[in-house]
């Protein structure tokens, strides 16, 4: 969808639905609500950042952290657990470059 240089971050719009089961135990599809201020990976070390441009529309893999991974995104190092959440949605990491064979 969008992706901000200064912070690193992009909003994603999941490529797959979610499953549901209706009240008379049908499955249902629905689109997952939009990814935002997902953290973009650039691979990075020693110091030195390989980045490159990112535009609306490039494909990405998104990956969930286990666990809550919100007062490390701010403050880095080990932190203590702050919430029990896991595989949430609004713990992802984004990685441009995997593309589909469309």
């Amino acid at each position: 969808q969008s992706f901000d240089p200064d912070a690193v971050t992009a909003v994603v719009q999941p490529a797959i639905r979610s499953v549901e089961t209706d009240n008379d135990g049908n499955r249902v599809t629905k689109p997952y609500p939009l990814l935002v201020d997902v953290p973009v990976v650039f691979p990075r070390g020693g110091g030195c950042t390989l980045t490159f441009p990112v535009k609306a529309g490039d494909e990405c893999l998104v990956i969930f952290a286990d666990r809550c991974i919100d007062f490390w995104w701010q403050n880095g190092g080990v932190q203590e657990p702050v919430d029990d959440r896991v595989h949430d949605l609004s713990d992802a990491f984004c990685i441009v470059g995997p593309q589909s064979q469309a």
